[in-house]
């Protein structure tokens, strides 16, 4: 048996599984602020006496996404970009965080892998590290990695925190995004480490002997250590165990998979009773990742939404707040500031500030004064507003912005939970406060209504973008086809009338799921399918326990003079005389490297099957040699 355990942004669950049934199933909410209290309640739940016939655990966690998505969290980091031009990089990358500071190297390659310009040896060297992760991306380093390695060698005898290269990572030329991946990589180190720690002592107190490895973006599945080095594998780690557990549990051909979380709501295509995996790369929140990944599309959807107010709208996350309902179960004197007269008219008197942890930079002095102040209860923003010594809480928002994106605060407010609660769809949290909140965001009686129709239209919407970008690699719906569509799903007509019909089922999972779905596939003319366990669907998508391994091989042509010379093999230091010598080094090399790979997570072999791509009628076109292995953890 194997026990999956998913960690959320909200829930925590546990499974104990074999190849075709659940046989025990736990779920606890997921405690930021120590996230072993929230596996211990969720492993808890489960049946003790299967503890000795469980042989493995994976997990799978959307603290990577969840972190990307909401930019907090991540650590303060240094990224050295060797042999990129500083102009061309810059004009590039938009909003470029304040933790991740660029250092700038000499040193180039050319794409035939040969050094053009020597490493700046002695600016690596006088480098400053600090505190942190170290990321290092060469301009050619997927066709030589030779500059990095050097890089890496001088900057780890320095630190004694993890320094990870490009080319560890992706395989990709894109120079841009392979430096952002590599730059997010580094700094969600101390997240998924911590993480990984917390499970791992959990565990052991528990009793559960067993390996644990975790899945990565891709649906396959790695060692833990491993991902304490590369975590950015695991983003869309829990998006990826939801569309297999979506599929393990409803046993669909084709359809779409809908994951509806706290922070976000993932969509997902299924055919052929299999994923559909992605080599261009994964888009998460504004970046795009080089990482192989499931065909899928996030969005900052979830039951812990934020409701905000802007000037002639209203917007349901990405970001992220603690229900206040859910809030006033822990402090009930949060009731008695709700019901007094707030000041302000523009800003509803829902919305609170919670501590999570303490700070690890240097605070400036409004944040020191708000932080000094919240040791105790949270702080409505009145309060807060008032500490500060700020003229409207409109000010502290971008005062405390630093905070909320280094998760150091979190904001409790209005969200989809809230309006759950209200109309009992949901039992979490305190039903008098989710009221006296509602009553002071708006005094309508049909707006809980309101905004649960603007998520099932918000979910229906995003589900054909993402098939529109499937189908014609463009997801934008706007201008006349934006409206016709959104006629469509309003039912709303005039002299032409459209309609919206998907040819497949709507698999809803996640625990808020249930109150949107149905409304989503009558939106969009399908039906709608709930399957059994539908609120634990991660964790029994990371317990299925399915493993893919898979490496891709290119053989460069030697050209001089306007003639092949020979060949060598990308990244790796080896030239061939002959085609079919550098194929056949290429296809023994890939295919030791998996059997190596899949040996150490399942304890045999697996099935190998080699799958060799190229283009006889250009002799100077790239050549790829494909290994691709599966197995299953026992």
């Amino acid at each position: 048996m194997i026990l999956g355990i998913d960690t959320g942004g909200t829930y925590t669950d546990s499974v104990i599984l074999d190849e075709d049934r659940v046989f025990s199933k736990g779920k606890a909410l997921t405690t930021h602020y120590d996230l072993t209290k929230g596996i211990r309640e969720s492993i808890d739940a489960l049946d003790k006496n299967l503890f000795p016939e469980v042989s493995a655990v994976i997990l799978s966690t959307t603290l990577a996404t969840n972190t990307i998505v909401e930019m907090r969290r991540l650590e303060r980091l240094k990224e050295v970009l060797i042999g990129y031009d500083r102009d061309f990089f810059l004009k590039n990358i938009s909003n470029i965080p304040e933790w991740l500071e660029f250092e700038f190297v000499s040193g180039s390659i050319d794409v035939t892998g040969e050094e053009v310009l020597p490493l700046d040896l002695e600016r690596i060297k006088s480098l400053e590290v600090g505190d942190y992760p170290l990321a290092i991306s060469g301009y050619m380093s997927p066709i030589n990695p030779k500059y990095e390695m050097m890089a890496k060698d001088i900057l780890k005898s320095k630190s004694r925190y993890p320094v990870v290269c490009g080319s560890e990572l992706s395989g990709e030329l894109n120079s841009i995004k392979r430096a952002i991946t590599t730059g997010l990589n580094a700094s969600l180190i101390p997240v998924i480490s911590s993480f990984i720690r917390d499970a791992k002592r959990v565990l052991a107190e528990e009793g559960i002997k067993a390996r644990i490895l975790i899945v990565n973006a891709d649906g396959s599945i790695t060692d833990v250590e491993d991902a304490m080095e590369k975590p950015i594998k695991t983003v869309l780690s829990g998006p990826a165990s939801s569309t297999i557990g979506g599929l393990f549990l409803s046993g669909i051909d084709n359809g779409i998979i809908v994951d509806m979380g706290g922070t976000t709501t993932d969509i997902s295509l299924v055919q052929g009773s299999a994923p559909l995996i992605s080599s261009e790369g994964a888009r998460v929140g504004e970046w795009e990742l080089l990482l192989p990944s499931l065909k899928m599309r996030t969005v900052g959807l979830g039951g812990d939404s934020r409701i905000h107010l802007l000037k002639n709208s209203i917007e349901i996350g990405p970001a992220r707040a603690i229900p206040v309902s859910v809030l006033g179960k822990t402090f009930p004197e949060i009731k008695k500031k709700l019901k007094k007269t707030h000041n302000s008219s523009l800003v509803p008197p829902n919305e609170f500030i919670v501590k999570l942890r303490e700070p690890s930079f240097e605070l400036n002095s409004i944040e020191r004064k708000l932080m000094g102040s919240l040791n105790g209860e949270p702080l409505s923003l009145e309060e807060a507003t008032k500490i500060c010594n700020l003229s409207h809480p409109y000010i502290l928002d971008s005062a405390i912005k630093r905070l909320e994106e280094m998760g150091i605060i979190i904001r409790s407010g209005l969200t989809p939970t809230d309006i759950l609660l209200y109309l009992g769809e949901c039992e979490m949290g305190d039903p008098s406060i989710s009221s006296i909140a509602l009553s002071a965001f708006s005094k309508e009686k049909e707006f809980p209504q309101f905004i649960k129709k603007l998520i099932i239209k918000k979910i229906a919407t995003e589900i054909l973008r993402y098939l529109f970008f499937l189908d014609y690699k463009d997801e934008r719906i706007d201008g006349l086809l934006g409206k016709l569509i959104n006629d469509s799903l309003d039912r709303r007509f005039n002299l032409i009338e459209t309609g919206i019909k998907l040819p497949f089922p709507i698999v809803g999972i996640g625990a808020p799921v249930k109150s949107f779905i149905y409304e989503v596939a009558e939106m969009l003319h399908t039906s709608a399918i709930v399957p059994e366990h539908y609120e634990v669907a991660n964790a029994a998508g990371a317990g299925w326990g399915r493993v893919i391994r898979s490496i891709e091989l290119e053989i460069m042509p030697i050209v001089s003079s306007a003639m092949i010379k020979g060949y060598k093999i990308r990244g790796l230091d080896r030239k061939f005389n002959e085609y079919e010598k550098a194929k056949n080094f290429a296809i023994n090399y890939g295919s030791e490297l998996i059997e190596s790979q899949l040996k150490k997570l399942t304890g045999d072999d697996g099935e190998i099957k080699t799958e060799v791509i190229f283009n006889d009628s250009d002799e100077t076109a790239l050549k790829k040699v494909q290994v691709i292995g599966m197995g299953k953890i026992q």
